[in-house]
């Protein structure tokens, strides 16, 4: 979308619903004050986003109404039992002032689901926000290079800056070029859009490539390589001159620069893996140690009681944190862990509704929706994207763009 034209959407909106708009402008910036937790959480600004935003939210959901679909019925029954689960952790928590923010953690996904199913009632609505959150990127990816040419990232095995983890510079860097490649399918659809050529894509794709080269981390790395080839892979039917020079590109970046990344990022990474395939290493090393983790806390719900295997660990009463936070390095276990059996083929049924729309669905809505799903798909193997609220805010737009309406979704996919 336009500049000119994100204004006016913007100026459009109830200032019940612009908030949002102005909160993930400013995210980018609050994230590089994190450091101030340490002193004080209340000297934050991501401490008082993350109190704001349920504030904000729940007052827009009370206030406004919208057509329910089959999605928002299975997430209704997701969402009770995340509420439910998140309110048995008070029993484990040290004191109220801790269980406060860990709920609010844990419910993030819930009163955001709801907030942007109110929000989203057109795909004009889905577009806008796909815009800011590309205008957002701007300062963490300057920020990033700044960090890489002038050494201020520091120095070793990972870059580490103004952010207090590189999976949010891979966040923005990924994200973004998801939305840049989205707006590329949809150049010449309508004045709104950006007119995004050929030759930019090829230009976002090397700096992206330089930002992972730099952060190296895996998961981040198995997703870009996968956006590449749903990005070619849709692109395909386009002139054959075009997808020749694209393999022709490619080649050139494999010969250049494959072998330095494969022996700087990729091989480090991977020695131990292949000695846990060959038998030279324990099991428990594998995914870089997390296997021995998910084995730990595997015994603990495995025999933890029925009632906590079947709505998740915290209904056990007992100390849970450990069990359904950021520790964990897997989603999929994650989900299981807090809310149990029921909760997790729930999410999974909730999943499988949203991945059934995508047939309702012209080619760039198609491409940013399975792009977006397999990053989600990934990352859940060895991080926790579900809890991370700069992932949770675009995949839970995705979720509240395709739980509207089918009729409105075949009307766009024919406009």
């Amino acid at each position: 979308m336009k500049f000119r034209y994100w204004k006016l959407w913007l100026k459009s909106k109830s200032w019940r619903l612009q908030w949002f708009i102005w909160v993930l402008l400013l995210r980018p910036f609050a994230e590089t004050l994190y450091f101030l937790k340490e002193t004080s959480p209340l000297l934050s600004p991501l401490y008082w986003i993350g109190v704001g935003t349920p504030f904000f939210a729940l007052m827009a959901i009370s206030r406004y109404r919208y057509q329910k679909t089959e999605i928002d019925k299975t997430f209704g029954i997701l969402a009770l039992l995340i509420l439910a689960s998140a309110a048995m952790t008070l029993p484990g928590s040290l004191n109220l002032f801790k269980f406060f923010n860990i709920f609010l953690k844990l419910t993030y996904f819930v009163y955001i689901y709801y907030f942007l199913r109110i929000f989203i009632q057109s795909r004009t609505d889905f577009i806008g926000i796909l815009t800011t959150m590309l205008y957002a990127s701007i300062f963490p990816l300057f920020n990033l290079f700044y960090e890489v040419f002038t050494g201020a990232g520091g120095s070793g095995a990972r870059l580490h800056g103004l952010f207090a983890d590189v999976v949010s510079y891979a966040s923005y860097l990924l994200f973004s070029v998801i939305i840049v490649i989205y707006f590329y399918f949809q150049r010449g659809k309508a004045p709104m859009f950006m007119k995004i050529k050929p030759v930019y894509i090829i230009i976002y794709f090397g700096i992206v490539f330089m930002g992972m080269w730099e952060i190296k981390h895996m998961a981040s790395i198995a997703v870009f390589f996968v956006v590449v080839g749903l990005f070619l892979f849709h692109d395909i039917k386009r002139r054959v001159i075009q997808i020749v020079l694209y393999f022709i590109i490619l080649v050139v970046v494999i010969l250049l620069y494959g072998g330095a990344f494969y022996e700087e990022v990729i091989n480090p990474r991977m020695e131990k893996e292949v000695e846990v395939v060959e038998g030279q290493r324990e099991q428990s090393q594998a995914f870089h140690g997390r296997m021995s983790r998910w084995q730990y806390l595997w015994y603990y719900y495995s025999n933890s009681i029925f009632i906590a295997k079947l709505f998740g660990y915290p209904w056990g009463m007992g100390s849970s944190n450990f069990m359904i936070g950021i520790n964990v390095h897997n989603d999929y276990l994650r989900m299981l862990f807090f809310t149990g059996i029921i909760g997790f083929i729930t999410w999974l049924i909730f999943l499988s509704r949203i991945i059934r729309c995508i047939k309702y669905l012209n080619k760039a809505d198609k491409f940013v929706s399975i792009a977006l799903l397999a990053s989600l798909f990934l990352y859940s193997v060895t991080t926790v994207p579900t809890i991370y609220v700069g992932f949770m805010n675009i995949y839970v737009t995705l979720f509240a763009y395709l739980a509207l309406p089918k009729r409105m979704l075949l009307k766009y996919k024919y406009d």
